[in-house]
């Protein structure tokens, strides 16, 4: 037999948000939706602020265009737009149009989901994601001069030989000349002496290489001239204009030519000298008698540094050969005059310093890196970086960042490095030097050196999202958290990249980091999932992560494209591009969650991008014509105003709701009794200045609306519903505000004794 008892209950609060679990599961603070409200501890259930509007800005845009924000220390913020064109406007947070500008590495088509904006220090750099990075074409030096003839030391009584062999590509031959330095000279003999004297010897003619002009053509001294033709000879018939020539290997067909000879001549010459080391454009080579223990011969490689001497000519460039038992690449230097020299400073004393080598790619191109934009007083501009080349090493040895040939995927900061990641890849610039991904030498690895780690495994999402933490950095994947480690420095020798988490979502905006946690969004079929990260200060242990939509599974809705969050006023936004802004309010203390509320703000035009600045949250609405305007509302401090400007000298009301949860009784340790319950009275006490009205459908019932006592500080009025099948809403009037304090519960219940 079942009896009926009659109580009163109190809902000490309505904070605790939305919750889509079934009504038995909900907590009693929970409701079934809350729509532009603001759920506060010390303010209870308010209405949220109005949304001012501020300016129009740039005209009519179509859904591709980036719109993201620069936001640099607490007084410097402002609002960056580019087009698939390339085109980039900015305004400050005033609305003001602070200038255009445009680059030719932004065009793409569709820049809101390739276009990625990151402020570090005094540069605002753009990311086109969908750009791929090169190097730059491979060079072609020139040598000015082939060999470096060096006389150690002057011996009297020894020969000093100078040698050339000259190669044109059709056939080779050597000379050599000879000096005998006198055993009792009658005067010093000076290194400078002895290159003056075998400089003196001429040249030498190879008539084998010879040819005639004959009557007007050219034809072989002798039968079997290389083809292709000698350069010699293709520069004196470019010169004399000649168009006739007799065929391959066939000499003069007259029984005696009468035509002029044309020898192949070539110098036997050191081309410049100064004290004991002269040069040659031609190759020549010094020996002596002594096996080599007197003179040297470099051709633009030795074997040891040592073997360098300290004069010669400016540019010149050498490579050294590396030593495997001590674990050194081949490296590569360059002549530097800095002493005594020739009148023309070409050649002279000095020294011989690091530089790259020579006929590879030198570095990055500039026009397929990320821009930085300038903002000046009344201006911007947007400027190619000049990104530092390759100093030292070779391709093998100092190779291209691995970004090249790529795209890469997000920009960041991080331990006063810029950072890069690529699918599977993250690469961080030199300490203090953002602008340089190149080793700065060859010959050890510095600490500070451009940092490129791959992550390992077969199974590896692309990387997509990068978000420097306190003193860690985490990389997520779609699928996968990593964590970037290191030893007591950042450097290449310590670093390694572990996994931390899995988990079956699809990321949808970058996450942020609030306090000690950091926010990700997923999209779970057509919701989104939105996680907590907790790292730990243990080095054995990674955190852990916390679905806080649980019990909401089917609330979230849209593309998110930016979240932005404030500890100061404990709020999260998610901005999907539609009208409902999704909220997520949050107090802790000492690490206890105090508040947890999920609820939305509705506005009158879609929100397309925000954020938050100095206590105010900034948005920028876009109408049906396509037109963009900026407005703002104060987050949490009072602002009166209850209404949304859309223009100047234009607003519109919005409508703040709270919508109850169906009641069930708890027991006396708050376990739900799933009875029958029957609301009879409820009695809402709020402050002062309050104006609202009480909406309530009864199934199979005309609805009610009930209006709020302005008089009192509460309103009483009847029910009489079935939990189940009634519901009551607490919706605004007009542009007034409420403040909901809690709600009082006359209920009748039956029992079974």
């Amino acid at each position: 037999m079942a009896k009926s008892a009659v109580v009163r209950k109190t809902i000490k609060n309505m904070l605790g948000g939305v919750s889509q679990q079934p009504p038995l599961q909900r907590l009693e603070s929970q409701c079934e939706e809350m729509i532009n409200c603001v759920p506060s501890l010390t303010e209870f259930l308010k209405r949220r602020n109005g949304a001012r509007f501020v300016s129009e800005l740039i005209g009519s845009v179509d859904n591709s265009a980036f719109i993201g924000f620069i936001e640099r220390g607490d007084n410097e913020a402002g609002i960056v737009i580019v087009n698939k064109l390339g085109l980039v406007s900015v305004y400050n947070l005033a609305g003001r149009l602070i200038g255009h500008g445009a680059s030719n590495y932004l065009v793409c088509d569709s820049p809101k989901d390739a276009i990625k904006l990151c402020t570090v220090r005094d540069y605002n750099f753009l990311l086109n994601t969908k750009k791929t990075v090169l190097a730059e074409p491979k060079g072609t030096q020139t040598k000015p001069y082939d060999s470096l003839c060096v006389i150690k030391q002057v011996a009297y009584g020894e020969t000093y030989y100078l040698q050339q062999t000259i190669d044109r590509g059709y056939g080779s031959n050597s000379k050599q000349r000879g000096f005998t330095v006198p055993a009792t000279p009658a005067g010093e003999i000076t290194a400078g002496y002895i290159l003056t004297k075998l400089n003196s010897f001429g040249v030498f003619a190879d008539m084998s290489r010879a040819f005639y002009v004959c009557n007007g053509e050219f034809h072989p001294m002798i039968a079997g001239l290389d083809i292709p033709l000698p350069p010699h000879i293709t520069e004196y018939i470019m010169a004399n204009g000649i168009t006739k020539y007799s065929e391959w290997g066939k000499p003069c067909p007259a029984s005696q030519c009468t035509g002029t000879l044309i020898p192949f001549t070539a110098p036997l010459n050191i081309d410049k000298l100064y004290k004991n080391v002269g040069v040659s454009a031609n190759g020549a080579e010094l020996y002596d008698s002594s096996g080599g223990a007197l003179t040297a011969t470099i051709k633009h490689q030795c074997k040891s540094f040592s073997e360098l001497p300290v004069v010669a000519p400016a540019g010149y460039y050498v490579e050294v050969s590396g030593d495997p038992a001590n674990n050194t690449d081949d490296y590569y230097l360059e002549f530097k005059v800095t002493g005594d020299s020739l009148s023309d400073g070409s050649m002279g004393v000095g020294g011989w310093v690091e530089r790259a080598k020579w006929n590879e790619d030198t570095g990055l191109n500039n026009s397929t890196m990320p821009v930085v934009l300038k903002i000046n007083s009344g201006s911007i501009t947007i400027e190619t970086v000049d990104w530092k080349k390759r100093t030292a090493g070779s391709i093998d040895t100092n190779p291209d960042p691995s970004f090249v040939n790529k795209t890469i995927r997000d920009i960041f900061f991080y331990k006063n490095r810029l950072g890069f990641i690529t699918d599977d890849s993250v690469i961080l610039s030199e300490a203090g030097e953002y602008f340089n991904f190149y080793q700065t030498t060859a010959l050890a690895l510095l600490d500070s050196d451009p940092i490129d780690i791959a992550v390992s495994g077969t199974k590896v999402s692309a990387f997509k999202f990068v978000v420097p933490y306190a003193e860690a950095l985490f990389i997520y994947t779609d699928r996968s958290l990593y964590a970037l480690e290191y030893g007591e420095v950042l450097s290449t020798a310590s670093v390694e990249l572990k996994p931390v988490l899995q988990f079956d979502t699809s990321l949808q905006a970058k996450p942020c980091v609030c306090d000690t946690n950091i926010y990700y969004a997923g999209r779970n079929g057509a919701y989104n999932q939105i996680r907590e990260y907790k790292p730990t200060d243990q080095t054995d242990q990674y955190g852990y992560s916390n679905d806080i939509t649980s019990h909401i599974p089917k609330y979230i809705s849209g593309d998110i494209k930016d979240m932005l969050v404030s500890l100061e006023d404990g709020i999260m936004f998610l901005i999907n591009s539609t009208d409902i802004v999704y909220c997520y309010s949050f107090i802790k203390d000492n690490g206890e969650l105090l508040l947890s509320s999920w609820h939305k703000w509705k506005f009158t035009y879609p929100v397309i991008a925000g954020t938050l600045f100095q206590g105010w949250l900034y948005l920028v609405f876009k109408k049906p014509d396509n037109n963009l305007y900026l407005g703002r509302l104060a987050v949490s401090a009072a602002d009166n105003l209850y209404k949304d400007e859309t223009a100047k000298n234009s607003s519109a009301n919005y409508i703040s709701s709270y919508t109850y949860s169906p009641y069930y009784l708890r027991d006396s340790n708050g376990r739900v009794q799933d009875i029958s319950t029957m609301i009879r009275t409820m009695s809402l006490k709020y402050s002062a200045g309050s104006d609202f009205k009480i909406i309530i459908n009864r199934k199979g019932r005309k609805q009610e609306t009930r209006l709020a006592d302005k008089r009192r500080d509460f309103t009483r009025f009847l029910a009489a519903g079935e939990n189940k099948n009634t519901t009551v809403k607490i919706e605004s009037v007009e542009d007034k505000p409420f403040n909901i304090i809690e709600t009082d519960l006359e209920v009748v219940y039956a029992s079974r004794s």
